[in-house]
């Protein structure tokens, strides 16, 4: 069975059409959907086969997390074709990250990355240098046909190949330029972390498998830690001059954050050797949310329990001890 094959079989629409429904059974596209949803199956399932699945038109809105951010939400029809392609490639292109890759798989997670970064720093102590990268605008820059070169070298067959080329440009300000996946795709989120697999490899290989340095990574967001100075800086620069000549994507010197043996941001805490923080700007965002719960749950809009909850999530979310229940503790090197 072909890869296009198996993103169109019943069974595999069917498994995308439940996980895409979490949370949203409420939405008009759920109910819309769900009305016709055999017809919407069968025409859906034809149309991938004869490679003529047109994609619908998307809904931009800006978001600020903490930055302003454009998000650009597809039909919820065509989110469900979106999780069944990622039920069958993102297997297949998962093997491929360096374990230190957290972003948007399973059994990892930004909770994981922000633990086995302090895990490092603890072990590593004060006699350390570190960098932080990030790319510019990266989802904007991730060119269209050097991802989908990448995507074809990496999966087994060439049957998807037009259903993702009409994928990645389906956006038509994206198509226009050659070059950007939106922001809100789940499927985005896995090319956007396939595309710097290279970088990742060689950062990985010359930083963590001695097990005397560290490297991780969370979508655009690289850090690199090394006992030795020059080491940490060569590794840096050669990981910069591959992503600008290799990828065509920009990290620029403001975005090259040389920290030394001073606490490390990330994923909203800041890590030292021996204690970490949530950072300032989370704990106000966070705070700004209960009080807007507190304030709809004296007006009767929402119960007292999710004030309650939001709260235990806020310091279950700030508390990065390793969970006891886990069967087997994640490893630093592997």
């Amino acid at each position: 069975m072909t890869l296009l094959e198996r993103v169109a079989s019943p069974e595999n629409l069917i498994q995308a059409f439940y996980e895409c429904s979490r949370g949203k059974k409420q939405s008009h596209g759920f109910a819309r959907l769900q009305v016709q949803r055999s017809a919407w199956f069968a025409e859906t399932r034809q149309r991938i086969l004869c490679d003529e699945y047109a994609w619908g038109v998307y809904r931009t809105l800006w978001v600020c997390d903490p930055k302003r951010r454009q998000v650009m939400a597809a039909p919820f029809a065509d989110r469900v074709v979106h999780h069944a392609i990622h039920r069958v490639i993102e297997p297949i292109l998962d093997p491929h990250f360096v374990p230190t890759v957290f972003a948007c798989r399973k059994e990892k997670g930004s909770r994981l990355a922000a633990q086995l970064l302090w895990r490092a720093l603890s072990q590593m102590g004060s006699k350390r240098f570190t960098i932080k990268l990030d790319v510019k605008q990266y989802f904007a820059s991730i060119r269209h046909d050097l991802l989908f070169e990448k995507l074809e070298s990496a999966l087994p067959d060439s049957s998807l190949s037009g259903l993702l080329l009409s994928l990645l440009q389906s956006p038509e300000e994206c198509r226009t330029v050659g070059r950007g996946i939106p922001i809100g795709n789940l499927t985005s989120q896995l090319f956007a972390n396939f595309y710097l697999r290279e970088a990742d490899a060689l950062a990985w290989t010359r930083l963590s498998a001695p097990s005397v340095g560290y490297y991780t990574r969370y979508m655009d967001d690289f850090v690199l830690i090394h006992p030795d100075k020059k080491t940490c800086l060569d590794v840096a620069r050669d990981v910069r001059a591959f992503v600008k000549d290799q990828l065509d994507l920009k990290i620029p010197e403001s975005k090259r954050v040389v920290l030394g043996a001073a606490p490390v941001p990330f994923l909203g805490f800041c890590f030292d050797t021996d204690r970490y923080w949530v950072l300032n700007r989370n704990r106000r965002r966070a705070q700004r949310r209960i009080n807007k719960l507190t304030k709809d749950v004296h007006s009767g809009l929402v119960p007292v329990s999710r004030l309650a909850i939001s709260d235990l999530t806020f310091r279950a979310w700030s508390d990065l001890s390793f969970d006891y229940h886990k069967k087997t503790k994640p490893v630093l090197f592997s």
